[in-house]
């Protein structure tokens, strides 16, 4: 028997940012990267929302198109700080499901990879 868990999208209750009615955030006047200010907007927003219960753990957030389009802001820099969120474990990427809430205070941390394939196979050959 496998130990593996497999999350269905059906079974995911996705966020809507039109009802969770975010206050967008001011991404002219910042100091840092435009992906380094929505990953920190990113994080309050979750942590606000969880902490009043309008978002639950294991919620599935809105697409990156849907979240880029909301800020004005380019699908890479939203795929940018959904890496950022992902390192800090507050969420977790599935391929073919989209982003899920993780419990940012859970000992399973996961390591991000630090060499791409590409890398991998020319150091073998």
């Amino acid at each position: 028997m496998s130990n593996y868990v497999f999350n269905k999208k059906s079974d995911l209750i996705k966020i809507d940012l039109g009802s969770a009615n975010p206050i967008k955030p001011d991404l002219k006047n910042i100091s840092g990267t435009k992906a380094n200010a929505v990953a920190d907007w990113m994080m309050q927003w979750i942590d606000n929302s969880i902490e009043s219960g309008s978002i639950k753990i294991g919620s599935l957030l809105p697409s990156k198109q849907e979240f880029a389009y909301f800020l004005g802001v380019s699908i890479g820099t939203i795929q940018n700080a959904l890496r950022y969120l992902e390192d800090m474990n507050y969420v977790e990427s599935k391929q073919r499901i989209g982003t899920i809430i993780k419990d940012k205070n859970s000992f399973e941390k996961t390591v991000r990879k630090l060499t791409s394939k590409r890398e991998f196979a020319i150091h073998e050959v």
